[in-house]
């Protein structure tokens, strides 16, 4: 058990983003960085919880709590995704990932805005205890939370390595 948990210590930090920014100027929702956050490379609390349900062979419905924490100066951020996901396996290692999230916004603690997003995914399952996915969150609002006149959105495309125990 202890070296189970050493090894999940040392996959955790493997997660990474990477947000796509439009260069038109029509309006968007987004998580926008102000000038008060800060983006010093710190490595910040990042949670993902999940239940499975079976359906059939191929088909399992996964209900995901998601927690993504953005420190700041004086404001505090931090997103909370609610994906209901149905998931296909295509083999027994490879699977796709699809269905609607519910995306919370909390400013210091409190929440600030809830919008609605769709996903859309693959997951690779190297062995019994090692995973990666790729998943793409297209928001589905058209609304600035951040009233910032800068073109941005919340449509992410997430990269991450798992580790089952």
């Amino acid at each position: 058990m202890r070296g189970n948990l050493i090894i999940l210590w040392i996959i955790c930090p493997c997660f990474c983003n990477v947000n796509g920014q439009e260069s038109d100027t029509k309006k968007e929702a987004s998580f926008n960085i102000s000038n008060e956050v800060n983006i010093n490379n710190e490595v910040l609390p990042f949670a993902t919880y999940f239940s499975e349900y079976n359906i059939s062979k191929n088909w399992i419905l996964r209900a995901e709590n998601v927690q993504t924490n953005f420190g700041g100066f004086s404001t505090n951020y931090m997103v909370k995704d609610f994906p209901l996901l149905v998931k296909y396996s295509i083999s027994n290692k490879f699977h796709v990932l699809f269905g609607p999230t519910l995306n919370l916004l909390l400013v210091n603690g409190t929440v600030e805005e809830v919008s609605p997003s769709g996903t859309l995914g693959v997951q690779y399952e190297f062995n019994e205890s090692f995973l990666m996915d790729a998943r793409f969150n297209y928001n589905l609002e058209s609304e600035n939370s951040f009233k910032t006149s800068m073109p941005t959105t919340n449509s992410i495309l997430k990269l991450g390595a798992k580790y089952k125990f």
